[in-house]
């Protein structure tokens, strides 16, 4: 066994132990959120612009049943199947949205800024936005 010197228990820690000890504290409080998350956050923006963008463009386009057809159509000629579930869903959506517009355009600016509000929270490292996430990634899980 190596000739270690003992170390006392009763003795003070030094100030310049006590100063590095509070600097690395400080430094833990101030933490900001990882890499990945910022991704995440940033990931949320787009889709909120995207919403907000697709009804801009949305009430632009007159004639919804004929784009709704073309863009279905396009789909299906590029990707086949892949996501046809998805892309029928979206289409009735988009024939009931048309009937009651106003309503429609309500829910799509409550969506944004809720994509706003979970970015914002992610971006800065709150534990709500986490929460917020998981649970609205959970609701998208079960709505299917």
């Amino acid at each position: 066994m190596a000739n270690l010197p003992r170390q006392d228990d009763s003795l003070q820690p030094s100030s310049k132990d006590n100063d590095h000890h509070l600097h690395n504290q400080t430094i833990k409080s101030h933490s900001t959120a990882s890499e990945s998350i910022k991704a995440v956050a940033i990931y949320e923006v787009v889709k909120g612009i995207g919403a907000l963008l697709g009804a801009a463009l949305w009430s632009w386009h007159t004639d919804l049943e004929h784009w709704l057809t073309t863009a279905t159509a396009s789909w299906q000629q590029t990707f086949g199947q892949l996501l046809a579930p998805q892309v029928d869903s979206a289409v009735r959506i988009a024939q009931q949205a048309s009937k009651n517009w106003p309503l429609f355009l309500l829910l799509i600016f409550a969506y944004a800024s809720l994509r706003f509000l979970e970015a914002y929270g992610l971006w800065q490292d709150k534990t709500w936005a986490y929460w917020f996430g998981w649970c609205a990634g959970l609701w998208g899980v079960y709505s299917y």
